[in-house]
């Protein structure tokens, strides 16, 4: 074959590999944009002028004074806070007649729905009306927040402002951890992988600089790589390419761990500071999905092969509640009221994209903790 062939020949097969190229870019193009229609998914939200690293000792926080709108997956919401960092809704009065402090992670958080519809604006509403004043609940939660960080919050805040009483909501997938911490490094939260040259020819090395790096920006920006994952999640987790996971305090070899009286201590230290400055806490236990919708449970278990015979959903409750109460501790669980309301066909208990309470997941924990807490602050 003469050099002229050869180069024709090349020619052609670039050519093919172009228009196949372009195909499978326009294919996944519209597979996008389908997903993104009919079947949307959680992108991961990296928003480094939202959650800043803090040298304050609790690791990272809110960046303060915000005013920007932030979607997780379920819907886009506007994101307001203080000067502390503090969610806050448009209506804030910056002297009210009472405080009520809440710490918390991602369910506290709540960027899943606006401001209005979170458990604790339904609290400041209910007991504004109910006593007549203007009651503020100082929502302090954060992503990726434990007890540890509940723990300082507490000690730092309550000492600059004057509250009526502390409330502490406790989830119960990541809750329950193995050391006490009283101060954290600075940590950009949320860091991700970076793409570098693999420094060997193990398959360790090219997942920490290869495979790593691509998933995390793909995790970013395509919804459609993010359902492939979800319905993959079985060998990915064999490959230990998930982040995803099963909490360990359902799991009822789990059962005997020290974090149990780690995470209790924890609560514990969090009653002392508060009775300090006179005021009473309330610890209120937030479920998991996997405890009140039960396709979600059976779906996820059965692609990560686990077996459900090695599973008590009611294990963290229950022993949470025990070890709290062991102590003294005010204890509040919205579990019953979550499961009933399910049973009674209530809507929107937790997002189709996002697995964080909807406006009916928030609006239950609501009507069970303003009760309890009006009781408390009447006692007052």
């Amino acid at each position: 074959m003469t050099h002229k062939a050869i180069r024709i020949k090349l020619k052609k097969w670039l050519e093919r590999f172009a228009l196949l190229g372009i195909s499978t870019l326009v294919t996944l193009v519209l597979l996008e944009f389908v997903v993104r229609l009919f079947f949307p998914q959680q992108l991961i939200v990296l928003r480094p002028d939202v959650w800043i690293p803090s040298d304050e000792g609790i690791g990272y926080k809110h960046q303060a004074n915000l005013d920007t709108k932030v979607n997780t997956g379920e819907r886009t919401v506007r994101l307001l806070t203080d000067e502390n960092g503090y969610r806050i809704g448009e209506r804030r009065t910056q002297e009210p007649d009472m405080r009520i402090l809440a710490v918390g992670d991602s369910f506290l958080e709540a960027l899943q729905v606006e401001y209005d519809e979170t458990f604790t604006a339904i609290l400041e509403d209910a007991l504004s009306t109910q006593l007549g004043l203007d009651v503020q609940i100082v929502n302090t939660g954060v992503s990726g927040y434990s007890p540890n960080h509940y723990g300082w919050i507490v000690r730092h805040e309550l000492p600059r402002q004057t509250y009526a009483a502390v409330l502490v909501f406790i989830f119960v997938d990541n809750d329950v951890v193995s050391e006490q911490i009283t101060d954290m490094e600075p940590l950009p939260p949320g860091q991700r992988h970076h793409f570098r040259l693999p420094d060997g020819l193990s398959f360790g090395a090219w997942k920490e600089s290869v495979f790593y790096p691509i998933n995390d920006s793909l995790e970013r920006h395509s919804q459609l790589y993010i359902l492939l994952k979800h319905s993959n999640e079985s060998f990915l987790a064999r490959l230990g390419l998930t982040a995803r996971y099963f909490p360990n305090a359902m799991l009822k070899s789990y059962q005997n761990s020290p974090d149990w009286d780690v995470t209790a201590d924890i609560f514990e230290s969090i009653q002392t500071e508060a009775e300090a400055q006179g005021i009473e806490t309330i610890y209120i236990i937030l479920p998991s999905i996997y405890q009140i919708e039960e396709r979600e449970y059976e779906q996820y278990t059965t692609a990560f092969n686990i077996d459900r015979n090695s599973i008590d959903l009611e294990q963290p409750q229950r022993i949470l509640r025990s070890s709290l109460e062991a102590r003294g501790l005010i204890v509040v669980d919205t579990t019953p009221a979550m499961l009933q309301a399910k049973a009674q066909g209530a809507e929107d208990l937790f997002g189709k994209v996002d697995d964080h309470f909807g406006s009916g997941g928030h609006q239950v924990v609501a009507d069970v903790v303003f009760p309890i807490v009006l009781s408390i602050l009447d006692t007052n």
